[in-house]
């Protein structure tokens, strides 16, 4: 059995940029730590999150739309998974089952086949003691960006190339997809590292971007924040009246509590009023005296003397 994870604390930073447009059949939506869009934001979104805890979920998705007159069809799903991912109990065994679960509550059921002008996606992922998982369903997706490569978290329909960011080859770029289970694309469990960068969007945003423009833009930006920004004002540059989000999260830190060391004074505690009395040292002999500081000395003395 694989070890459990040390309590680990990570402070994480989280950007959620979108353009919301009318679309008959599905409508966006975000959660962000149990945090959702509020009624100013119908037509854009701009959230930032910055919060340092053991647990983190992250979602962007298209719902269908005639949930929107009971909120809750799609909210308390994931309502309910945020708490349990911020509470200590648990581990992210269970939460990735619990978010494809509530991938399949919010996407309605994942009838994908439908003929919808634009299905329903989702594409979310889960921190916890400084570890990720992630679920993508439709044409949501989930990457990762590290040591200026991008790697998909779950399996694509894209074209993805094995480069870096100056294009040169590298290898392992699917290491971090797990498979599928019908409709449901899953991550393998893998450690954080600080400074890493988590990249949500929908298919069209990245249709339009590309691989390497991406890379580009979160190379040059100073934070998520700006790496949010920059992408989506490319994309929607490019595609105006066209419904598109993205989640940028950045690792700023990590922090493992180590469990304190258990100290017992024992039976010393009851004489600590008591004076120590040392006792008096026999008489040694010189040559047995500078034998024992000889077996004392280190590698290093040992040599020089020999």
């Amino acid at each position: 059995m694989a070890k459990a994870p040390a309590p680990t604390k990570t402070r994480l930073l989280t950007t959620v940029n979108a353009r919301y447009y009318p679309v008959e059949g599905v409508a966006d939506a975000y959660c962000l730590d149990g945090k959702f869009p509020g009624k100013r934001e119908l037509r854009a979104a701009n959230m930032t999150l910055d919060r340092e805890g053991r647990g983190f979920l992250i979602s962007v998705f298209a719902y269908p739309s005639d949930a929107r007159d009971r909120l809750s069809a799609w909210q308390e799903p994931l309502k309910k998974l945020s708490d349990q991912v911020y509470s200590d109990a648990g581990d992210i065994d269970s939460d990735i089952n619990d978010l494809a679960e509530a991938a399949l509550d919010v996407t309605g059921g994942l009838k994908l086949g439908d003929d919808l002008a634009r299905p329903p996606y989702f594409a979310g992922v889960i921190v916890r003691d400084g570890e990720l998982a992630a679920v993508t369903v439709g044409e949501g997706l989930a990457f990762i960006y590290r040591q200026e490569v991008l790697y998909p978290l779950t399996g694509l329909s894209k074209d993805l190339e094995s480069i870096d960011l100056y294009g040169d080859p590298v290898e392992g770029v699917e290491d971090f997809i797990a498979g599928e289970a019908g409709a449901i694309r899953y991550s393998n469990i893998a450690q954080v590292e600080e400074g890493d960068l988590f990249l949500l969007c929908n298919g069209d945003l990245f249709d339009v971007i590309g691989q390497r423009e991406i890379m580009r833009l979160l190379a040059d930006a100073e934070d998520q924040m700006d790496a949010a920004g920059l992408i989506l004002t490319a994309a929607a540059s490019q595609m105006p009246g066209t419904p598109i989000q993205l989640a940028v999260s950045q690792v700023q830190a990590l922090k493992t509590d180590e469990p304190a060391a258990k100290f017992s004074l024992g039976r010393f505690a009851t004489q600590a009023m008591e004076p120590v009395v040392l006792p008096e040292k026999a008489p040694q002999d010189p040559g047995l005296a500078r034998t024992q500081r000889y077996e004392r000395q280190d590698m290093m003395d040992r040599g020089r003397r020999d």
